[in-house]
């Protein structure tokens, strides 16, 4: 897979229309309704696969779908009780959509730092991998003094490998930052997602008990 460099971040930056001005709403909106080709006010993930790829062209920078994925789950699961919409329904309206584009362009540079990790492309971390890359992690801005409880830190159910979604927990919980992008709010979108992040926790200790 090609590796980000700071034009790819730009590029991705650029693409993604976040800002709160009226140009940066206009901007979404557009974006929107050229994803919802069908016009039906929602969007289902294989159309925004589908927008990503052809619409933005981002498919060409990074391998997209994991942080996609991602990014839709948590719009999805977090969702208010009092919203008219569940976490089981498998498609997100306009109004969730700028809050997705931001998880999408923080997952993005997650899914990047789990790639150079995973030196052997197997979609796993294994804590040899994980050792061997702790300048890399220092550079992100984490010291990591204890590789073996850190790794057992990451790997919640025990597996012995670290898969994406536990990397992405992880990563929020320790703000990491990658190096190659100094140009993005990272601290306000590790807040958004440590917030969404608490409250599915609630949510599932609630659902569990």
């Amino acid at each position: 897979m090609e590796r980000a460099t700071k034009k790819n971040w730009k590029q991705i930056k650029d693409s993604l229309p976040l800002e709160m001005t009226k140009e940066g709403i206009e901007e979404r909106n557009k974006l929107f309704k050229l994803f919802d080709v069908n016009g039906s006010g929602t969007l289902a993930i294989n159309e925004i696969h589908t927008g990503i790829r052809h619409i933005l062209k981002l498919d060409e920078v990074i391998d997209c779908k994991p942080a996609i994925q991602k990014a839709f789950d948590i719009i999805r699961h977090s969702r208010a009780s009092k919203s008219k919409l569940k976490s089981s329904d498998t498609y997100i309206i306009s109004k969730e959509f700028k809050r997705f584009l931001i998880y999408l362009r923080q997952y993005f540079e997650y899914y990047e730092m789990f790639d150079r990790l995973d030196s052997d492309s197997n979609k796993k971390i294994d804590f040899y991998e994980f050792k061997a890359a702790l300048p890399t992690v220092e550079k992100w801005g984490l010291i990591v003094e204890n590789p073996e409880a850190s790794f057992a830190e990451m790997d919640r159910d025990g597996s012995g490998y670290i898969i994406f979604d536990e990397f992405c927990t992880w990563a929020i919980e320790k703000s990491l930052d990658i190096e190659d992008d100094d140009d993005f709010n990272h601290h306000e979108m590790v807040k958004l997602s440590h917030d969404e992040m608490t409250k599915l926790k609630f949510k599932d200790s609630i659902a569990n008990n």
